[in-house]
C-alpha cells in the first residue's frame, strides 16, 4: 500500500467504483442497531454534530463488506470522491479527509 499524505489529495477527487453494492441509509442505521449502536451511525441529527457531520457507515460495517468482496472474488475498488480536507489541528501530523462513498 502507498503511504499518502494530505498534500497527495485534492477536494473533488474519485477513486475507483464497481458499483456491484449498494448501501443506503437504511442498511446503514439496521448494521449499526444490531452490532455498532453509536449515534452518528443511527441518528442523522446526532451525526450532524459529531466529527463526521453527517450519518457515518460503521467501520466494522465496510470492513465486512470488503471481507464479502473480497471472499467472493470481486473485491475492485469502490467510488470515493474527496469532499472535504483538513489538518488535524490537536493531532501532529493528522488529517480530516471525507470521502462521499458511492
Amino acid at each position: 500500500m502507498t503511504e499518502r499524505f494530505l498534500e497527495d489529495f485534492a477536494v473533488g477527487q474519485t477513486f475507483g467504483g464497481s458499483g456491484r453494492i449498494q448501501i443506503d441509509t437504511e442498511r446503514i442505521k439496521s448494521f449499526a442497531a444490531e452490532f455498532d449502536p453509536q449515534s452518528f451511525h443511527l441518528d442523522e441529527r446526532a451525526a450532524d454534530g459529531s466529527i463526521f457531520k453527517g450519518l457515518a457507515a460503521s467501520g466494522w460495517h465496510t470492513a465486512a463488506l470488503t471481507m464479502r468482496l473480497l471472499v467472493e472474488g470481486d473485491l475492485k475498488p469502490a467510488r470515493r470522491d474527496i469532499t472535504h480536507l483538513e489538518a488535524a489541528e490537536r493531532r501532529t501530523g493528522a488529517a480530516l479527509v471525507r470521502f462521499l462513498q458511492q
